[in-house]
Order: C-alpha cells, then sequence, then structure tokens
C-alpha cells in the first residue's frame, strides 16, 4: 500500500517549532539507549575497508573516565586511536561522509543537537552547527553539508521530516507522517534514495518507507511479521543496509533475553525476506556490521565487550554475507593501547579499467614512507616518498592488449612493516551476463589470505562453459594452472599448495589467480609469506 503523507508548502523552518521539554527527556533517553549499543558507532570511510568508531570508554589509573575514537584503513587489522575526555565521543552518533579523512558526529546536549566534523581520520574534530533545535534523528545526506532529521511530536503521535544543505542550519520541511514514528533514517547507495523505518500507530506495525526523490514522496512497504519486535521494545532495534542492485538487508536486534542478532535479506524491496543468519549475544556482547560489497569484503563486523573498567573490540571480514566471520583484530581498551606504526595503501579503482591513463593510490600510514615501482607499463609516479597520509598518481597509456597487466608496489617505512601493493588494469575482454558469476566480489575468494603454505580457492558458476583458473607473479608470468574444465553450474572449491608447475615452493610475494571463462575473466590477489 502506498502511505499518505501530508505535504507542507510552506517550507517550515525548524526555528518556528516550540521546544517541547518532553522531547528533551527522550532525546535523554534515546542517548543512553545508544551507549548500550542502538547508536551508530561504527560507519564507513571513504574507501571499501575503511571505518570509523566511537563510544568506547575506560577508566585510568587515576580513576579518571577517557574516551576514544579510532580509524581503520583496513578492515580492523590496523586501529589508530584518538584518546580525549569529551563526552560527545562516547555518546554521540557517527555519521558517515564520503570524503577522505572526514565523518561527522551528532551529539545532543542541554541547549538541543550538535553537529561535529571529525577532521584528519578522527585526530581532532570542531563543532560545525551547534544547537540547531530538539531533533530525534540526525542523519548525513549525499553531499557534504547535507543534513536529514527527523522530528517527532508526541502529542500528535507524528513525525517530520526535514532536510538542511546548511549541516544542519537553515532545515526546512520535505513531508509530514500522520500517526506515525519514525525510528531511523537509512541512506540508500543511488542519490536521492532514502529508506526510513517507521512505526504506525494505525496499524501497529513496523514499516519501510522508501524515496528514490530526496523524500518528496515515500511508498509504504510493511515490515514482514517474522522480523517484527513488539514495540514500543528496542524502537530502534532495526538497521537496513541498501545495495546498488536493489538488493536489500535488514539487521534485527532485540535486546531482552535471550540475546539475539539476525541479519536478513531480500532481492528487492517489495519481495519477501529470508533469514541469513543469526548469532546469541552475551549479556555485555554486542554486534555492529558496516556493509562494504567491494574488494572482496561484504561486511565488517564489529564485536564490542563491555567489562566494568574498559571496552573490548574484535574485528572481522565476511565475504559470505557475514555467515563465516574471519577474526582481523582484536583490542583490549583499558588506557595501555598504543597505536602501532602502519602503512596501508587503498586504491580508489583495482582493477583499472582498460581505458584509463591513470589511478591514484591512497597512502595511508602514521610515518614516513617511500615506494618503488615494479612495472613494464608504469611510466610515471607523482611521489615517491612522504610522511603521513598521501596521495599518489600513476600514470600509463591504455592497456588494449586484450590481456590483465599487473604492477607491484613496494612501499617501505623505517617504523612500520613493509607492504607489496599490487595494482591490476583490465584488458580489453569485458565480462557478459551469459556467465553470471552472483555478487562477484564474493564468488571468487581465497582462504587463508595471506598463506604460507597452501590456500582454497573458492568461485561460483550460473552457467555450464569452460573454465580455467590460472595462478601468476606480479609480473604476468603463469606459475601454476590449476584447472582447465568444462564445468556445470556449481559452486567449486581448489587447493593450490604454493608450488610453481615444477613442483618447487613459490617465494614470498604477491600472486594473482585468475578465473577465465569464454566470456570474461575476473582476478584477485593472494600474498604467500615463507
Amino acid at each position: 500500500m502506498v502511505k499518505s503523507l501530508r505535504q507542507r508548502n510552506n517550507r517550515q523552518s525548524r526555528n518556528d517549532k516550540v521546544r517541547n521539554p518532553m522531547r528533551w527527556i527522550f532525546v535523554i533517553i534515546l542517548s543512553v539507549i545508544s551507549t548500550l549499543g542502538v547508536g551508530n558507532n561504527i560507519v564507513n570511510g571513504a574507501y571499501p575497508g575503511e571505518f570509523y568508531t566511537n563510544s568506547f570508554e575506560w577508566v585510568t589509573g587515576i580513576e579518571t573516565m577517557m574516551y576514544g575514537m579510532a580509524y581503520s584503513p583496513d578492515g580492523g587489522r590496523t586501529l589508530d586511536i584518538t584518546v580525549t575526555s569529551d563526552l560527545r565521543l562516547l555518546y554521540g552518533d557517527l555519521l558517515p561522509l564520503a570524503a577522505p579523512g572526514l565523518c561527522y558526529l551528532h551529539h545532543y546536549n542541554q541547549n538541543g543537537n550538535e553537529l561535529l566534523i571529525m577532521q584528519n581520520w578522527g585526530r581532532y574534530f570542531s563543532t560545525i552547527a551547534l544547537s540547531f533545535g530538539f531533533f530525534e534523528i540526525v542523519q548525513s545526506g549525499f553531499v557534504q553539508n547535507q543534513i536529514f532529521i527527523i522530528d517527532y511530536d508526541q502529542d500528535t503521535q507524528s513525525s517530520t521530516l526535514y532536510r538542511s544543505d546548511q549541516a544542519g542550519n537553515e532545515a526546512y520541511v520535505i513531508c509530514d507522517f500522520d500517526s506515525t514514528k519514525v525510528t531511523a533514517i537509512n541512506m540508500g547507495v543511488n542519490t536521492g534514495e532514502i529508506f526510513l523505518t517507521a512505526y504506525d500507530y494505525r496499524d501497529n506495525l513496523v514499516h519501510i518507507l522508501y524515496s528514490s526523490n530526496m523524500g518528496s514522496s515515500f511508498t509504504d512497504y510493511p515490515f514482514p511479521e517474522e522480523i517484527m519486535i513488539p514495540f514500543p521494545v528496542d524502537i530502534g532495534a532495526y538497521k537496513i543496509y541498501p545495495q546498488s542492485n536493489g538488493r536489500l538487508y535488514i539487521s534485527r536486534y532485540t535486546n531482552t533475553s535471550p540475546r539475539v542478532f539476525k541479519l536478513y535479506r531480500c532481492e528487492n524491496i517489495n519481495q519477501e525476506f529470508s533469514l541469513v543468519w543469526e548469532r546469541n549475544l552475551l549479556t555485555n556482547e554486542w554486534i555492529y556490521l558496516v556493509p562494504v560489497f567491494d574488494n572482496d569484503i561484504d561486511f565488517i563486523v564489529q564485536k564490542r565487550y563491555h567489562w566494568m573498567s574498559y571496552n573490548e573490540l574484535a574485528f572481522f571480514t565476511s565475504n559470505d554475507e557475514g555467515i563465516t566471520l574471519v577474526p582481523t583484530g582484536s583490542y583490549q581498551l583499558d588506557g595501555t593501547y598504543v597505536t602501532p606504526a602502519y602503512l596501508v595503501p587503498v586504491s580508489d579503482d583495482n582493477p583499472i579499467s582498460a581505458t584509463a591513463t591513470s589511478s591514484i593510490v591512497h597512502v595511508r600510514t602514521n610515518g614516513e614512507w617511500s615506494v618503488t615501482i615494479e612495472s613494464d607499463w608504469i611510466h610515471n609516479i607523482n611521489q615517491i616518498s612522504g610522511a603521513g597520509h598521501a596521495d599518489i598518481t600513476l600514470s600509463f597509456n591504455s592497456n588494449l592488449t586484450g590481456a590483465d597487466r599487473f604492477a607491484s608496489l613496494n612501499f617501505h617505512s623505517n617504523t612500520a612493516q613493509d607492504t607489496i601493493f599490487v595494482i591490476t588494469q583490465s584488458g580489453s575482454v569485458s565480462c557478459s551476463d551469459d556467465i553470471n558469476i552472483v555478487n562477484p566480489a564474493s564468488s571468487l575468494s581465497c582462504y587463508p589470505n595471506p598463506s604460507r603454505y597452501e590456500t582454497t580457492i573458492k568461485y561460483h558458476l550460473a552457467n555450464k562453459c569452460n573454465t580455467r583458473l590460472d595462478v601468476y607473479n606480479v609480473k604476468g608470468q603463469l606459475v601454476k594452472r590449476l584447472a582447465d574444465h568444462t564445468k556445470v553450474p556449481g559452486n567449486y572449491t581448489v587447493v593450490w599448495d604454493g608450488k610453481d608447475e615444477c613442483g618447487q615452493p613459490v617465494s614470498s610475494g604477491v600472486y594473482i589467480y585468475r578465473l577465465t571463462t569464454p566470456q570474461g575473466s575476473w582476478s584477485s590477489k593472494l600474498l604467500m609469506l615463507k
């Protein structure tokens, strides 16, 4: 059914609203709930695998409470922590901002809402909007300074959606929702897509409200019964994770005993939901998801454990929708943790398209670095050394050979571990819909990676075809052919024992494994450590 929305033509300013003291009481309640695991305390960075997290605390040796915000460039393998005594970092909700080194933090204080911008990868922050109203929900939009806001009127049991293009200031009304309590705003992958979760007092059901036009109009989709949680328990327990192909994931968290976290999936918003997985939680355990669906990662998963005087964080990545969790890092944040030296290269696009003539590699590090390059096709690199985060540009000609080509960037640091980063440029061969690899980011993968001895490569085919699986070195030389057969549709695993065609163990380094069919090829990287 289509929800009836009462549009306002007069664009009422949020400054005209009466500040009801009951709203402030509700704001305090929501702030407390956010510290117990409902609020946004982990969000994506600008590139696949990057994230920011906050809302952790510990007691120092002199019994002083300290709070932290952390940045990770690599799915939790590295954790760069900023320590502060500012309570806003504990109670505030992080909001994503698709710009390198930046995110928002939304905080309530006695004067209303406050919006901070976290800069330099979380190392310092400043206020950009102060006391811009008493609103329950604030969410970042599609560009910097664009903010969407929900206000709830307890007397009329109605919600109002606002939009601000000045970081919370000068907000104006988009539409009203009668007899409805909107509990969350989620931005879609495509510009203009907005998903709201809302409780409708008329049918006592939770709904998804979907807009493709910046909130000008919404279509109503009631939650299926199996996902429902009785209202008003855990009103913020649902989170929506939209994907570019129309697929939706919804997580549901239940704080009553037994405490359970569930993840559901539907291929389209108007289709049925199915349960992907569920996990029972310990009394002091919380789970948060960061959707990635790129760079061989579906989700980054954070587990948080609350102890009496400190928090413990554990991070995982998953390439099968969170069913299997691969540990990336575990951190006991008790005041003794010191951020290690790190150096992590991140690429804008890897593989690079065949017609491209340049590419940017973002160097994420807290120390000095230098780089050398092994390549016969990259003819210029604009920066070969530096200190701290930097962006370097690679220049080359288009690749019209019909085959992928590879280059090795060897990063060196006096403090962090040296890193080998492989850049791939695709050939002119393109993929076809005749061979349907469902979710290529998760269908071609290997584990363990890095590996010391052997690794298992997994892939999926939806059609019968001739399939070849090869391993190459970074110079593009064939190391080992693992498979060359006609295969029927299904899931396949192939074990590479870390040896070449002559049966000799390969040396340490980066290798490329490539799946080739008559319609195209897909490649990914593997690091061998001897």
